[in-house]
């Protein structure tokens, strides 16, 4: 071990040290040498390097290049000896040789507790991970892909070893690599690099270089001089930095060949078979700058930028990510769904074929969205003055004018995540949904502050007024509606429209199909009084002075529950299926039709299912259930919670969930009480117990109507976890119809011929239940009150 080495140990040993004391230690392992390693021989080396010794570490040879070859470094199992490039040694800066003796230890290490070498170059996975440095699933795979066995020759024996990446020197260099994946540095000098097979990384460093891919997908890249790069077979990128250069660029490109050149003042990069210049950047200058055939774009690295300067970019083919950033830019999207970032200035965007994206700043911008459905998304919620914008449906055209400056743009269909200013906005969306787009930012349509008025068209919209008094308008599809702060309008128009708003006097309309109102009132600081008419599905909610008026609302919450407020409220459903909340407080809720889940919450809470298959849960609180108003032809499940809970299963008129089918047993028809205890509950039911049965089937009590004759028994609830229940207990309750009063009338006089002088005289007396006001209506000119006796 040369000298030069004694100042760089103790740093590798820190940070051994740390990775030792971390807590992704294990984690760590894990990526590196995957999970069948000897946990007990892993121990026993954190423990080590936990304590500082490092004594078990291999030792380290310095070697000539003519033995080492192109290798910064090496392990040996046989030997247990790592091998460092004594040019390398020389040339390198301190954390490049830190590195790769990272590297080796991490080979080290894996001989150590895994019987077979593991896949790729564990080393540089370990490298990177005791450092603190996160590897992305891409760089992680390429690096478990890597074939790092290698064998060199030292003192005339053989040796098989694990090398590290490549590097040349700051002289003219010559390095090849091997059939696998290569890292491949020439640094400063006039260099010759070789990938031969693999997927390789190439870097010429400054001067005049040649580069060869080889066959595999490989990755170039270069700094100053004229070069030569051949990409040979596979798809292959040349990402190259430009913005520091002194003078603009100007490049060619030939489809057909992957070929062209890249001029930038004096000097020139020619290169042949190269698919794509992902990462690529321009000068601060006016560009020329060409895609290639395959994709520039994010799924990768940082697509094409422009820089400053007055930039054309024309993505060509794949899916292209294009930066104009400042100045006058003319960015052409080419085919395929590419994205399109205009930046500060007017700018030209032309997407072309495909689904493509659209966003700017600041000018007075054109943008041609071209074949297929595209999408303009654009913040103005800095601007100083509201939005007007107009839309031709038929053809995808229109401007956007805030202040002096205004967009004109021809073939946009979307406009999700778009976003007004903070005034008076008139806002309009496409003839397609706005909603998720090319996997990129959310589908909403955003009024700002201000009075907004803002419509959908055509599509599945996500509409926001957020604070303003604004006018929301769905149009077609399934749009999403949020009214936000202020007295808002809200129409759905067409489709199955949700609706959400906050405070104010708001009016909603939802307009044909099947329209959910979800709302959270939990925030308020007074109980909530609800109506609903079933027949018009119209209706209010009041809470405090502020009021709602709805129509045409079929449903109160599905994807969130409706929520009540802390306080004692009144809720009803709709007509069709509902999730409900009442909150905190003594709550009256009814499902009305359809199929219902209704939370009482906390409170003594009065849940009424409705018609249809209900879900009725009473929470915290001395609760009372009613799945049903009759229980023909559905089930409905109850769950009264804690505390002493009454389940109506019939009242004064009827016995629920009696089909009235004297052939069948009511199979169709029945309540599950899920939670009864004996100790606090009781069940209503209409008659006497002698009206009804109970059987056991598991642990589970069936209840039925005790039917007469040959009449099949009538199954109208299951109680479960119940075994031992009796009819005559106290926990069951029974009602009976109530006694009618009788009636009887009495005239006098019995007979009286009429001459205009004689009244008659019609007496009612009531028997039995006189609770109740008894009222007569009558009509005629001969016949007034006082000629009658109510009793």
């Amino acid at each position: 071990m040369t000298s030069s080495l004694l100042p760089i140990l103790p740093a590798v040993d820190d940070v051994l040290f740390y990775f030792a004391q971390s807590d992704g230690f294990w984690a760590n392992l894990e990526t590196a040498f995957g999970t069948s390693y000897d946990v007990v021989k892993a121990t026993e080396l954190q423990q080590q390097w936990q304590s500082r010794n490092f004594s078990q570490l291999p030792s380290i040879e310095v070697l000539s290049d003519e033995v080492l070859g192109t290798a910064n470094g090496a392990y040996a199992s046989s030997k247990n000896k790592i091998y460092l490039s004594a040019s390398f040694l020389n040339t390198a800066s301190s954390a490049a040789i830190i590195n790769v003796i990272l590297e080796e230890i991490g080979h080290y290490v894996d001989a150590q507790i895994n019987p077979v070498d593991s896949a790729g170059d564990e080393g540089a996975i370990f490298a990177e991970l005791v450092q603190g440095n996160s590897l992305d699933v891409a760089t992680l795979d390429a690096l478990r892909a890597e074939n790092d066995q290698t064998t060199i020759i030292v003192n005339g024996e053989i040796i098989q070893v694990e090398q590290a990446d490549f590097t040349g020197t700051n002289g003219n260099d010559s390095i090849t690599g091997t059939s696998g994946d290569d890292n491949i540095s020439g640094l400063d000098g006039n260099d010759t690099l070789s990938g031969l097979g693999g997927n390789d990384n190439l870097s010429g460093g400054n001067g005049n270089d040649s580069l060869n891919g080889g066959d595999g997908s490989d990755y170039f890249t270069n700094d100053a001089g004229n070069d030569t790069i051949n990409g040979g077979s596979g798809t292959d990128r040349y990402e190259v930095d430009y913005s520091s250069a002194s003078s603009g660029l100007t490049m060619t490109y030939n489809t057909a060949t992957g070929s062209g050149t890249i001029t930038v003042g004096t000097e020139t990069d020619t290169f042949t078979s190269i698919e794509s210049f992902e990462g690529f950047k321009g000068t601060e200058y006016n560009d020329v700058i060409f895609g290639g055939t395959e994709s520039e774009s994010y799924y990768y690295y940082a697509g094409l930028k422009g820089g400053s300067g007055n930039d054309t970019i024309s993505g060509n083919a794949g899916y292209d990510d294009i930066y104009g950033e400042d100045g006058n830019d003319v960015l052409n999207g080419g085919a395929d769904n590419d994205r399109l970032f205009g930046g500060s200035g007017n700018d030209l965007l032309n997407g072309d074929a495909g689904n493509d994206y659209f966003t700017n700043d600041g000018g007075n911008d054109t943008i041609n969205g071209g074949s297929e459905i595209d999408h303009y998304k654009a913040d103005y919620s800095s601007a100083s003055s509201g939005l007007t914008m107009t839309y031709n449906t038929t053809t995808g055209s229109g401007t956007i004018t805030v202040g002096t400056e205004t967009d004109t743009f021809t073939s946009i269909e979307s406009f999700g995540g778009f976003k007004g200013t903070e005034y008076n906005d008139v806002i309009f969306g496409g003839t397609e949904s706005e909603q998720l787009f090319n996997g990129f930012g959310y589908g909403q349509l955003k009024g700002g502050s201000g009075n907004d008025t803002i419509s959908g068209n055509a599509g599945d919209d996500q509409i926001y007024g957020e604070d303003g008094n604004d006018v929301l308008n769905g149009g077609d599809g399934k749009d999403s509606l949020f009214g936000g702060n202020g007295n808002d309008v809200l129409n759905g128009d067409l489709g199955n429209d949700k609706f959400t708003n906050d405070a104010g006097n708001d009016t909603i309309n939802g307009g044909a199909g099947s329209d959910i109102y979800e709302a959270d009132y939990s925030y308020a600081s007074s109980g909530l009084t609800m109506t609903y008419d079933t027949a018009t599905a119209s209706g209010t909610i009041t809470v405090g002075t502020e009021t709602d008026t709805f129509t045409s609302i079929e449903s109160f919450g599905q994807t969130s529950p409706f929520k009540g407020t802390e306080y004692n409220d009144v809720i009803f459903g709709g007509i069709e299926g509902d999730r409900l909340s009442g909150g905190r407080g003594n709550d009256t809720i009814s499902g009305n039709a359809g199929n219902d889940e209704i939370y009482g919450d906390d409170g003594n809470d009065v849940l009424n299912g409705g018609a249809g298959y209900d879900d009725l849960r009473g929470g915290n609180g001395n609760d009372t259930l009613q799945g049903t108003n009759s229980g023909i032809g559905e089930s409905d499940a109850l769950r009264g919670g804690t505390e002493n809970d009454l389940f109506i299963l019939g009242d004064t008129t009827r016995v629920f969930y009696d089909d009235g089918f004297s052939t069948t047993g009511g199979t169709s028809d029945y309540a599950i009480i899920y939670d009864f205890n004996p100790t606090d509950d009781t069940i209503q039911l209409r008659g006497s117990s002698s009206d009804y049965l109970l059987t056991v089937s598991g642990s589970t009590t069936n209840l039925y109507i005790n039917k007469p004759g040959s009449e099949a028994d009538e199954l109208i609830a299951y109680i479960n976890n119940q075994t031992a229940l009796s009819l005559t207990a106290s926990y069951f309750s029974y009602v009976s119809s109530p006694t009618l009063p009788s009636i009887t009338l009495a005239v006098a006089p019995s007979s009286v011929t009429e001459d205009g002088t004689t009244n008659l005289v019609y007496t009612f007396t009531r028997t039995g239940s006189t609770t109740s006001a008894l009222t007569a209506n009558y009509s005629g000119s001969r016949i007034c009150a006082a000629h009658l006796n109510l009793c």
